[in-house]
Order: C-alpha cells, then sequence, then structure tokens
C-alpha cells in the first residue's frame, strides 16, 4: 500500500471516530450485540471456554459452575442444546486443548479444592471421560494451555492463588506458576 493511501484510511477513520464522539458516542446499530438465546445453568457460572466436542464443526461451549464444569453443544443458530454436567472438585477455571493427540478435544480443570487440576478427555461425541487429577502445590485459580517447552505438545499452566494455602503470609505479592506436561497414561509429570 502507498503512504498516502494509509494517510487517507487514517484520517477517513479519525473522521469517523470524530463523527461517532460527537453523536453521544453512539454505538452505530451495524455494530450492536443481538441476544440470540438465554440458556440456564444449575449454578454459578465462572469461566468458560469454546471448542468443538463433538466433531460437527459447529462452537460448543464448557463453562465452570460449582463442582464441575457443564457442556452445551451448539446448534448452529446460536443456541444451544441443554447443559451436561461434569464433576470434578471446586472448579475455578478451565481450558481447552487435545492432551493425548487423538484429535478430540479434551478439557482441564484448576480446581481450588482440592489443589488438584483435572484432566477429562474428550470421547469425540460431545461427552467426557471421568477426571485424571494432579496435585498443585497451595490451590488452583487459573488454568492456561500451551506448548511452553516446545515440544510440540500442549502443556498445562496452573496459577496458584498468592494467599492460597501457605501458612505463615496469607498477603504476600506473587503468584506461583506450576508447569504440567501431559503425557497420555501417565497423567501430568
Amino acid at each position: 500500500m502507498s503512504p498516502l493511501y494509509l494517510f487517507s484510511l487514517r484520517r477517513l477513520l479519525c473522521a469517523l471516530g470524530a463523527l461517532f464522539a460527537v453523536v453521544g458516542s453512539a454505538v452505530p446499530t451495524w455494530a450492536q450485540f443481538e441476544t440470540r438465546a438465554r440458556q440456564s445453568l444449575s449454578s454459578h457460572g465462572y469461566t468458560m471456554a469454546v471448542g468443538d466436542f463433538n466433531g460437527d464443526g459447529i462452537p460448543d461451549i464448557a463453562a465452570i459452575v460449582d463442582n464441575g464444569f457443564v457442556v452445551l453443544l451448539g446448534n448452529g443458530d446460536g443456541t444451544f442444546q441443554n447443559p451436561v454436567s461434569y464433576a470434578t472438585e471446586l472448579a475455578y477455571s478451565l481450558a481447552v486443548a487435545d492432551f493425548n493427540n487423538d484429535g478430540k478435544l479434551d478439557i482441564v480443570v484448576a480446581n481450588l479444592d482440592p489443589s488438584t487440576v483435572s484432566v477429562c478427555l474428550g470421547n469425540g461425541d460431545g461427552t467426557f471421560q471421568p477426571p485424571i487429577a494432579s496435585d498443585t502445590t497451595y490451590g488452583s485459580y487459573y488454568v492456561v494451555v500451551g506448548d511452553f517447552n516446545n515440544d510440540g505438545k500442549p502443556d498445562v499452566v496452573v496459577i496458584d492463588p498468592p494467599y492460597g494455602r501457605e501458612p505463615s503470609n496469607h498477603s504476600c505479592n506473587f503468584l506461583q506458576i506450576t508447569l504440567f506436561n501431559y503425557r497420555c497414561g501417565s497423567g501430568p509429570a
């Protein structure tokens, strides 16, 4: 792109921004969200992740609820099927990846009490196997997945709370980060 084109595009965007500011910061109707459906959960939802859990090409939702998580399979029109519940411990957050390299998405859950991280292997049809739990240090708040050690396999990072179960210091200002590398059959190692 030529510098003149970029300059003109920048001026146009600035002008549009000024126009919206003059109108009272109103969001144009083409940028508003539309409520397609409301789904009732049996308990409070905390965090969620999106993935295609049944292999139909339609996004599904997994959400943390009290003592586990629920899976809502997408219908493809913005609505979802009724939630199916899975029990773990006192769940706090979750993430999605294919941990056993079978082409089916799995779910990892950070459990606050007891201090564990649980992997629920996906069956590929929207259902999951019972959790495989591994201990963490003080309690697990948040979990993320990525290939942090560059071995081509998903790793799990759990952030422990700063006050967790450390007996003598309930006001410390740090987070302990624990790295798990899931190996099928043996659990996180």
